[in-house]
């Protein structure tokens, strides 16, 4: 097969307008954002979730006052509370 400089010369003009079709059309797809709207649910979810997260159940005040009943040497347990405790969270662990 015999090849001729004029095929030679077409052929690269239609892989330059290829190439130049794909170059301009990737740069539309750059300027097109992506937008997501999130529904009422999901908003409320999403700030219920960070207030969550912001407390993580921690009551703050109570922590102190036993850490400075314990520091005075004043921090009583009960060993019934304890036991109870105990006792409760395992039946519970034990219910699910």
């Amino acid at each position: 097969m015999k090849i001729n400089p004029s095929q030679i010369a077409k052929a690269m003009e239609i892989y330059k307008a290829q190439k130049s079709s794909s170059v301009s059309s990737d740069k539309k797809s750059k300027r097109e954002k992506d937008e997501v709207v999130l529904s009422d649910k999901a908003q409320a979810f999403q700030l219920a979730l960070k207030t969550i997260q912001r407390n993580d159940g921690v009551n703050l005040e109570k922590v102190q006052r036993i850490k400075k009943q314990i520091e005075e040497g004043q921090y009583k347990v009960s060993s019934i509370d304890v036991a109870e405790k105990m006792l409760d969270q395992t039946l519970s662990r034990n219910k699910i």
